[in-house]
């Protein structure tokens, strides 16, 4: 009951989080830009010239990044994907899209990106493994022949974390806004943190449930007939 319930407030946190990143990225990048809000007086000053710069790179990315974002917790969730198998495979086909052009808009403005060469490069670096996920996922499950659900899940699941990096970049980023002086090489460090940490996450859930499983199996065996064990 207890682990119950700690998932249910962990999945709630989850998603929380993920729709409350996307719901502000619609409305920082889609309702109120330009006549309320305009693009770039809402980050650090030294990103505000890259934000002029790439307006449209900005838009695709910040716009297919964020429903990605708000799709992507209910498409990992087992509780939910085997509840509504058909809406998980129409929400995919738009999570896939909006990853695709997130990753590819992100590696854009990659190039432009704060924090010196460090920074630039973690940005590119999430671009590309979280494009490669999403391919692999793809790959994995739509055609039939080399079709490998345990390989879909794993490689959805690492996207899904990928695409959380927009709220791990927001948690961290105060760090580096309210240190000035500091500004560039804690930005640089925070391009590489916001997504590597997720995936290290998400690689100690994997062992956890792997112990888990191990743990599972001899108590289900020993409730079993000596005959059915065999």
């Amino acid at each position: 009951m207890g682990q119950s319930r700690s998932s249910q407030v962990l999945n709630v946190l989850f998603v929380g989080g993920a729709i409350l990143i996307a719901v502000y990225s619609w409305a920082i990048y889609g309702l109120l830009t330009e006549w309320l809000i305009p693009l770039g007086s809402a980050v650090h000053p030294d990103m505000q010239q890259a934000f002029n710069k790439e307006k449209a790179a900005i838009y695709i990315h910040a716009m297919a990044s964020a429903t990605a974002l708000a799709i992507g917790p209910f498409q990992v969730i087992p509780s939910w994907r085997h509840k509504h198998m058909l809406g998980h495979r129409r929400a995919g086909r738009v999570y896939f899209v909006c990853c695709f052009a997130g990753s590819i808009s992100g590696m854009t403005l990659s190039l432009s990106a704060q924090g010196g060469m460090v920074g630039k490069v973690g940005f590119f670096s999430l671009g590309v493994v979280w494009l490669l996920s999403n391919l692999v996922g793809f790959v994995a499950i739509v055609f039939p022949k080399i079709r490998t659900i345990w390989l879909h899940e794993a490689a959805m699941q690492v996207s899904c974390a990928l695409t959380y990096s927009a709220v791990s970049l927001r948690i961290m980023l105060p760090v580096a806004v309210l240190n000035t002086e500091h500004f560039q090489p804690l930005y640089g460090a925070i391009a590489w943190l916001c997504w590597t940490v997720n995936l290290v996450i998400l690689g100690i859930i994997w062992l956890c449930q792997k112990e888990g499983s191990k743990t599972t199996e001899p108590a289900a065996a020993e409730q079993l007939p000596a005959k059915d064990v065999m």
